[in-house]
């Protein structure tokens, strides 16, 4: 910066940053773990509400963007599609698959 005569002093720091330009990308992982921190959350308050009986928005749903509400409603057809395959291979009980198809599509009306 001294050389190209934006500051003058070695010894008082410059008032402009030295380098300037857009903020890093975000990594593809950084995306899918708060992407899969979203979805865990998600289900979390759907539990919470299914054992209070509340069956209201949850306050985390509204913050979310509409690309991140759809992510998480995706991932929930993506549970309800493997629970499904669960249950027609055996694997799963009648009970068992009511239980958790319950929670999935409570945790989807959560999402708003």
């Amino acid at each position: 910066m001294i050389i190209s005569s934006l500051h003058e002093s070695y010894d008082t720091p410059p008032d402009i940053p030295a380098f300037t330009g857009s903020a890093p990308k975000k990594l593809k992982i950084d995306t899918m773990s708060d992407a899969l921190t979203n979805a865990a959350v998600a289900f979390a308050n759907a539990f919470n509400t299914s054992t209070s009986g509340k069956s209201s928005c949850t306050s985390t749903s509204s913050t979310l963007s509409p690309s991140k509400s759809t992510e998480l409603r995706m991932k929930n057809y993506e549970q309800l599609r493997y629970l499904q395959n669960l249950y027609d291979d055996g694997i799963l009980t009648e009970s068992e698959y009511t239980k958790q198809k319950e929670n999935i599509l409570l945790s989807l009306r959560n999402l708003c």
